[in-house]
């Protein structure tokens, strides 16, 4: 009988990292195509960094929260480990910024290459 129960649990929680990582998935792809969507239309310059700054704040909360358990002798944390979060969790935060400079690096150029058109279509410099 605790067999049974050990399998149906084990099957549990299968089915719940599956889940879980569908969802994570889902999430993250969800994520970059709205940063995406910020980068490239026509708001104002700050838009596109909305989702590296929370990202950035959101992980500098959680080494502060690490460095300050530090400080007080907490057991399971330390300096070493915060400068691990900080690493590992602003992996997105680069994404983010790469995505903003390259819609951005990409929009300047469309904007130069229409403004160097002139009025009778004919296209003056180089390229």
């Amino acid at each position: 009988m605790a067999f049974i129960s050990v399998v149906i649990m084990g099957l549990i929680l299968w089915i719940s990292g599956i889940v879980f990582g569908a969802a994570f998935i889902i999430l993250s792809i969800a994520t970059i195509i709205l940063q995406f969507f910020f980068s490239r239309r026509k708001y104002p310059w700050w838009v596109g960094l909305i989702l590296p700054g929370l990202v950035l704040g959101g992980t500098m909360n959680i080494a502060l929260f690490l460095a300050i358990s530090a400080a007080f002798g907490y057991w399971a944390a330390d300096y070493g480990l915060a400068l691990q979060v900080l690493a590992i969790m602003n992996v997105p935060t680069v994404v983010y910024l790469l995505i903003y400079l390259l819609c951005r690096i990409r929009k300047k150029k469309s904007n130069l290459d229409s403004a160097a058109i002139t009025g009778n279509g004919i296209k003056t410099g180089p390229g």
